[in-house]
């Protein structure tokens, strides 16, 4: 468990953020630290965050789901039709001063009502243990990866419950 614990805090880059004072902490959306729910028809599972908060990702072929909560993952924060690889391989929180997550960054793919397919960086506010979409970042869009740091600053402090 040591190991695991160390290689976890070599992967994860971690910087500090200028604007805001939150710093980026990266972990794994998959992989050997997740947990596998799978079933025949539904693709799950589960990955450790920071604090307790834990990622949930569902998968049945064309409705896919993400949900972000502290501890065992509840209902979904999102859903939307799946295309390609529907998601990334990290998620970049946001950690707050008192070293709780604020917001979260996960690279997706959907399919859009025309039937394409559309990169997207799906910006989630997260606080009192649940969290919610705040933001959607075109991925191919020039600087995309700024203008979701951004949008993940702006989601700091914002009440889920105010939707």
């Amino acid at each position: 468990m040591r190991t695991l614990s160390a290689a976890l805090a070599l992967l994860s880059a971690v910087q500090s953020s200028a604007n805001a004072g939150t710093v980026q902490l990266y972990m794994p959306a998959t992989g050997p630290t997740c947990s596998d729910e799978s079933k025949a028809y539904l693709g799950a599972w589960t990955c450790p965050g920071p604090a307790g908060y834990r990622v949930g990702f569902t998968d049945e072929g064309s409705l896919v789901g993400i949900a972000i909560s502290k501890g065992a993952p509840r209902s979904a924060t999102a859903t939307w039709r799946g295309a390609g690889r529907v998601f990334g391989d990290v998620v970049e929180w946001r950690i707050g001063g008192d070293s709780i997550p604020v917001a979260a960054i996960i690279r997706t793919w959907e399919t859009r009502n025309d039937g394409s397919e559309e990169e997207v960086l799906r910006v989630f506010a997260v606080g009192d243990g649940t969290a919610c979409e705040f933001g959607k970042i075109p991925a191919r869009q020039r600087n995309a990866n700024g203008k979701a740091a951004r949008v993940a600053e702006e989601a700091v402090g914002y009440d889920c419950g105010r939707r």
